[in-house]
């Protein structure tokens, strides 16, 4: 069949991009079309890696240049535990590694990494549309998809054999086709700020003061993400390349609630501060006007994640929760496995099994993580800090 292109990959951020580079390398001849919606890449909340999304962008992507030159290397999880909101700093209890981790992970500043990925594609032989927005999508399977799309003021038309939905949260496919399902066992909520003026845990000062506490780590807390725990919510504290701080609060709405304030950036200064860590690294911080977000009802997924002629990846496929930051986990799984798929059918072969081993174990990876992230949180939330 005559079509404009052999991919159309909607969203042009980690998980499009990655997915539209990967199928360049693994097979030259695709014809690929990233489509993106805005300008410009806005700083999401997804600012650190793991391992497991970290070895994909080192050893599979090869991003290690822009990683070491453009974002901050990460020294593992560090959490937090106080009893009540007047203990002393030094007294309360810490969890992390003494010592430097010995896998790479990343602090990273995702607008900058979305736009070095989708430069690599678009240099890899992927056309881009940007700014454009997706009015209307037809699914034919077998027969060829089509995607319209306005650019420039003008409607443009691109008919392909696959279409990756690549949307993130707003999982066009899944909603399109009614597979989207919200986790109601999970109702956990978020707010985040970046700020400026945020206190280094490593610092000269610290180490006169707090003595014992510099003694008991060998490796930088302030590169590390650290959470602070409490009764119903947890906060993460993530460094940015150039000073700026990312924290924000995830929590479980039937348990917590934050407290009041004329703004949403003011409220949640206002509970780090009513924690003794969070006292003492962000007293002097101040939130970066117009960076406040907030997401409510975190955890969702697809009942179905690709038919024959589409294909989800990454945050359009699902979500579960942020603890230890597997965001990028689940999005470097799904465009390897995507971008694989569609290179198998574009060289001949029937990828009909690939199709239904990926609607199979998404859904069992999705209720094994869920099921693990609710037992966690009723364990840490099951004593009142």
């Amino acid at each position: 069949m005559n079509f404009d292109y052999d991919a159309v990959i909607i969203g042009g951020a980690f998980s499009g991009a990655a997915t539209a580079l990967m199928l360049k390398r693994k097979h030259p001849a695709a014809r690929v079309l990233i489509i993106e919606k805005t300008a410009e890449f806005d700083r999401k909340v997804g600012e650190s890696t793991t391992e497991v999304s970290s070895c994909y962008m080192t050893r599979v992507l090869g991003l290690t240049q822009h990683l070491g030159h453009h974002q901050i290397g990460k020294q593992g999880l560090r959490f937090w535990f106080c009893k009540t909101p007047d203990q002393r700093f030094d007294d309360c209890v810490e969890v992390g590694t003494r010592y430097q981790s010995r896998l790479q992970t990343f602090q990273v500043d995702r607008a900058k990494l979305d736009s070095h990925l989708l430069v690599r594609a678009v240099e890899s032989g992927c056309d881009l549309w940007r700014p454009a927005k997706v009015t209307k999508c037809d699914l034919n399977g077998a027969n060829g998809q089509t995607v319209n799309a306005m650019v420039d003021l003008e409607e443009r038309t691109a008919r392909c054999r696959w279409i990756v939905d690549a949307t993130g949260r707003a999982a066009m496919l899944a909603r399109k086709l009614g597979h989207f399902r919200q986790n109601d066992e999970h109702p956990i909520n978020a707010v985040w700020a970046r700020f400026s003026a945020v206190k280094d845990w490593d610092s000269y000062d610290w180490r006169e003061r707090f003595p014992d506490y510099s003694a008991a780590c060998r490796t930088a807390r302030s590169w590390a993400t650290n959470h602070l725990m409490g009764h119903g919510w947890w906060c993460w504290i993530i460094p940015l390349r150039g000073g700026d701080v990312s924290a924000g609060i995830v929590y479980d709405n039937r348990i917590f609630k934050l407290p009041e304030g004329s703004n949403l950036g003011e409220r949640l200064h206002a509970h780090i501060l009513s924690n003794p860590i969070g006292r003492e690294v962000f007293s002097d911080a101040r939130i970066i006007e117009g960076d406040v977000h907030a997401l409510s009802m975190l955890p969702y997924h697809s009942e179905k994640v690709c038919d024959d002629g589409w294909a989800a990846v990454g945050d359009a496929a699902g979500f579960l929760d942020p603890l230890y930051s597997p965001g990028l986990d689940l999005c470097s799984y799904t465009s390897y496995y995507v971008a694989d798929l569609l290179t198998r059918h574009l060289k001949g072969e029937d990828v009909a099994s690939h199709l239904r081993l990926y609607n199979e174990h998404y859904p069992v990876m999705y209720r094994s993580g869920s099921k693990g992230y609710i037992k966690t949180n009723t364990i840490i939330w099951a004593t009142p800090s």
